[in-house]
This record gives structure tokens, C-alpha cells and sequence, in this order.
């Protein structure tokens, strides 16, 4: 008999990374680190993620990965997202950004609310606002590079955005700013072509005028 041969010890939850670190309800998500056990149980904000799935990836370096949705009753804005090994009552926490489900409102969309948008019409039902979160929902939530875009945007506008609407002189000139633009996004496909074209030839016109 060897006495204390092997020694038994509950893992204690260590979270490096949660992928991606914002999304709205129903959004997948993975959860990277160590120690994650059998019993694990994920909570974003109060709310119980249901269906969290662990695998362990086994190397020179064990990692865990935890994949889930977020829950449908996690509060909106930042949240604490708890891992919890549950028979050791261990846990690590993360945070995450739990964004305005679509048409939350009229004032948001499945990106979150406008925030410089709504400060500079004063009000977060102007139909412009519709036409931009379309826009964003549609085109630029739906690739890498405009979710990135988007996290950008959210992560400053709000402050930019608290100056414009105390500012009637900024709000005219973002209004002047963003009327084009809108402009643009409610145009037909085929006119937006067009004007593309059109811009394409005046910039390689400019260009041979240059080196001439």
C-alpha cells in the first residue's frame, strides 16, 4: 500500500478570452481557458446559459473552450459573464456587451442604439435613423471588418455624441454631414452604380490631368 499515492484536486476556472465580446440575445459565443470542468455552468448577467458546451483540447497545453448562445433573458449593456465549476464553487468572470435586440423599441436594432445619429435629430424615431440601422444590421454587422467597425463606433459615440447634443451648431453641421449619406443608402442599386461609376471616372480623369 502506498500511502497518499495520488492526491485528487478540483480545477479552478481560469477564462483567457470570450469570442465575440459583444452580441445581442440568441448571439453565439466562445469562452477560451483552463480548468473548466464537467459541471461548468456559464451565467451572463443573472441569466443561465442553457446550452453550454465544453471541450477540452488536449496538447503540450491543455485549453477548454466553452460554446453557447447568449441567454434570451440577459439584461441589456455590459455584463458580468460568471464560469462556475460548480462542485468546487470556484468560478472566473469576463465581461460582455449584450446589444439592443432589432427593433428593440425603435431605438435600436440588432447593433445597439445610434447614438450620434439620435443626438443629432434629437429624437431616436427619425425615419434617417431606420435607414442607418438597416444599413448597419444589413451590411456592416455582417462581416469581421464592419462588426469591428461597429465596436469602434460604440465604444466612443457615446461620448461624441453627449457634446453634439448640447451643441445646436454641431447638431446642424452633423445633420448636413449625414443627409448625403442617407441620401445615398435609400437610392436605388442601380443609381448607386452609376454614381460609383461616374466617381471612378472623374478620380482617374483628375489622375491623368495630374501626371500630365
Amino acid at each position: 500500500i502506498l500511502e497518499d499515492g495520488f492526491a485528487y484536486t478540483l480545477s479552478t476556472p481560469a477564462i483567457t478570452d470570450i469570442d465575440p465580446d459583444s452580441g445581442p440575445r440568441g448571439a453565439a459565443f466562445t469562452i477560451t481557458g483552463t480548468g473548466f470542468a464537467g459541471d461548468v455552468m456559464v451565467v451572463f448577467g443573472g441569466a443561465l446559459v442553457t446550452d453550454a458546451v465544453l471541450t477540452v483540447n488536449c496538447g503540450a497545453t491543455a485549453t477548454h473552450t466553452i460554446a453557447g448562445t447568449v441567454p434570451a433573458t440577459a439584461p441589456i449593456g455590459v455584463v458580468t459573464v460568471v464560469v462556475t465549476n460548480v462542485a468546487s464553487d470556484t468560478s472566473d468572470t469576463v465581461t460582455f456587451e449584450v446589444l439592443a435586440p432589432l427593433g428593440g423599441g425603435g431605438r435600436g436594432g440588432a447593433g445597439g442604439p445610434c447614438f450620434i445619429a439620435t443626438a443629432t435629430y434629437g429624437t431616436s424615431m427619425a425615419d434617417q435613423l431606420g435607414v442607418l440601422r438597416t444599413f448597419r444590421d444589413k451590411y456592416l454587422l455582417t462581416n469581421v471588418a464592419g462588426t469591428a467597425l461597429m465596436k469602434a463606433y460604440y465604444r466612443y459615440s457615446p461620448a461624441v455624441a453627449n457634446v453634439i447634443a448640447n451643441s445646436s451648431v454641431l447638431r446642424a453641421i452633423t445633420r448636413a454631414a449625414l443627409t448625403p449619406v442617407v441620401a445615398l443608402l435609400v437610392t436605388p442599386l442601380w443609381m448607386k452604380l452609376a454614381f460609383t461609376s461616374i466617381a471612378l471616372a472623374a478620380v482617374a480623369l483628375i489622375r491623368r490631368r495630374v501626371r500630365a
